[in-house]
């Protein structure tokens, strides 16, 4: 009996040395710089939400359509192309394949279509968040392209919020249409979103990038 106790009393010991010495957790590693982006335009859809009434409705609901230079064309209420519209109150997060870091003026244009309707835009270096809400809350995204007549802008400072770096860009619907699910392409129509601090080849023939 008293071998075998003393066979047993040695098993915590022998699992201890194997496994080490025990202690604090390792550290969690510093995580990798953020890689800077590359393409002044938005690489992919990281998310969206649009609400079903709206789905049901519009006619322009692909958020790929928020990818990339913007596109926006056509002419009349059923034959645009090239933009997401947002719906009662959606919105698109995309990825601008790297980050963007707050430099002086503004940092961030978006594109919309059609109309003027106000947007909120938000940023985050993570796709899951938190995300950072930049001013002004309510952005009247209006500013006509030159010589178009569908593409329209606003622009956002990654300053106006204390932010120094972004990756994801969430671009939300504040227009809040006071008759939901009213028309083919409720909300605010997202084209693109640009990266101001990458500089692009103005192609105006092309419709690809806008300089001013």
């Amino acid at each position: 009996m008293r071998l075998r106790r003393a066979a047993w009393s040695a098993v915590p010991l022998l699992a201890a040395m194997a496994c080490g010495e025990s202690g604090p957790a390792d550290p969690t590693p510093t995580p990798t710089p953020c890689a800077a982006a590359t393409s002044p335009y938005a690489t992919s859809v990281a998310g969206w939400w649009i609400p079903a009434s709206s789905l049901a409705q519009n006619i322009y609901n692909d958020p790929q359509q928020a990818v990339g230079a913007p596109n926006a064309g056509g002419f009349g209420q059923f034959d645009y192309t090239g933009f997401v519209s947002l719906g009662f109150g959606g919105h698109v997060t995309v990825d601008l394949g790297g980050c963007i870091t707050d430099r002086a003026g503004n940092d961030l244009r978006v594109y919309q279509a059609v109309s003027s309707e106000p947007l909120s835009v938000y940023v985050s270096t993570s796709p899951d968040g938190p995300f950072t809400l930049l001013q002004p809350y309510f952005q009247d995204c209006g500013t006509r392209v030159p010589g178009d007549a569908v593409k329209k802008f606003c622009e956002f400072d990654l300053a106006s919020a204390g932010v120094r770096q972004a990756r994801y860009v969430r671009v939300e619907d504040a227009e809040i249409y006071p008759c939901p699910c009213g028309t083919e392409s409720e909300g605010a129509d997202l084209d693109a979103v640009q990266s101001l601090a990458i500089s692009t080849a103005v192609r105006r023939s092309e419709g690809a990038d806008y300089r001013y």
